[in-house]
């Protein structure tokens, strides 16, 4: 079995069809949420959305990530995704916290009435076009 060599242009290609897929998914889930008033449609679309803009600043670290170690960069540029990595992991746990703790306040006082049906086929929709490009 031969495991092929990424290139840095092939890795770009590939994260910009997973943020072109990920604006994609953000906007119909956001007509969504407001269509239905799921909470749990908007926190797919907010934290979809926090992902976006944390893929963004990855397509331009990718080149600098093939560039070999310098005597001014000693171990190259792995480092950067060191720091972006914990700096996203952060950003997306915090979110996370507070779309959680928004939506137990909502719980706790009631709830809401929410379209099950319309909520139920657009996530059969969503997880059918997630397969179909994880099979691209």
């Amino acid at each position: 079995m031969r495991i092929r060599k990424k290139t840095p242009k092939k890795e770009k290609s590939a994260m910009s069809i997973s943020l072109y897929g990920n604006l994609f998914f953000v906007v119909v889930e956001l007509v969504m949420a407001i269509y239905t008033g799921s909470q749990a449609v908007l926190l797919d679309a907010v934290y979809d959305g926090i992902e976006f803009f944390m893929l963004l600043p990855s397509i331009f670290l990718i080149p600098l990530l093939y560039k070999p170690a310098t005597e001014k960069h000693p171990f190259g540029y792995m480092q950067l995704e060191t720091i972006f990595l914990v700096v996203k992991g952060t950003t997306m746990t915090a979110v996370t916290i507070g779309l959680v703790t928004n939506n137990l306040h909502i719980l706790l006082h009631g709830g809401r009435e929410v379209a099950f049906n319309t909520v139920a086929y657009f996530e059969l929709f969503a997880c059918g076009l997630g397969a179909l490009v994880t099979l691209y």
